[in-house]
């Protein structure tokens, strides 16, 4: 799978467990939430966005992919 977006400055390429990439994706959303530079605005709509992943009710997470390739 590879992860690319306008925040990060190169391609991350991972193969690895749906659980590897929650834990990577609660990571960054927390690490953008606490970075000084952006608006308090997006830090909010990050928090909205990601706080399921955050912060969960229950040990399961309905997560949905598209697949691109095939």
């Amino acid at each position: 799978m590879a992860i690319s977006s306008e925040d990060f400055t190169e391609k991350t390429i991972m193969n690895t467990t749906t659980e590897d990439i929650v834990s990577h994706i609660k990571d960054w959303s927390l690490e953008r939430v606490a970075d000084k530079s952006i608006s308090r605005e997006d830090a909010r709509a990050i928090l909205a966005e990601f706080y399921e992943w955050i912060d969960p009710e229950d040990d399961e997470l309905e997560i949905f992919s598209l697949d691109t390739e095939g």
